[in-house]
């Protein structure tokens, strides 16, 4: 979990320079459009999801087989797997 939370605070930071320098953060001669691209695809794959992080942390507790639900924006309930009862323990 603490690597989502660190990509998330590069992306922060990445987005504030961007700010501060505006639309010539994205001209191709400009090296911070290639580390605002990195950083945007790197922070998106899966392992660096809080979200999934904390999902798979919590099914290996209880010993849950399976895949990672489907993912789902964090402003929404989060999505939790059925589990049958007599799978558990």
């Amino acid at each position: 979990m603490d690597t989502g939370r660190a990509a998330a605070l590069a992306r922060e930071a990445v987005d504030i320079v961007c700010s501060a320098q505006g639309a010539a953060s994205f001209g191709e001669s400009n090296p911070l459009q290639r580390i605002w691209r990195d950083i945007e695809a790197g922070s998106r794959h899966a392992v660096l999801n809080p979200d999934v992080a904390a999902e798979k942390y919590g099914t290996s507790l209880f010993g849950i087989r399976g895949t990672v639900s489907a993912l789902v924006k964090r402003s929404y309930a989060p999505v939790v797997p059925a589990v049958d009862a007599d799978s558990i323990g």
